[in-house]
């Protein structure tokens, strides 16, 4: 699961990037704040990590080198 962080962010970082952003990537109404910028969490690294193990575990013996 992804953790929203914009509601982290102090208000001149947000300006700063909602200004970074071209204008057709914010909803209509620049309703910005709808937007979620997610941060990876440490369960999210796992589960990858996890999931690559599992997948290189699937291939045949000869493939895994």
């Amino acid at each position: 699961m992804n953790t929203p962080i914009w509601h982290l962010l102090d208000k001149d970082t947000q300006e700063l990037l909602k200004s970074c952003m071209p204008k057709d990537w914010l909803p209509p109404g620049d309703r910005f704040e709808k937007i979620k910028i997610y941060a990876p969490t440490l369960a999210d690294q796992e589960e990858e990590h996890l999931m690559q193990i599992d997948k290189e575990m699937r291939k045949p013996s000869r493939m895994r080198k």
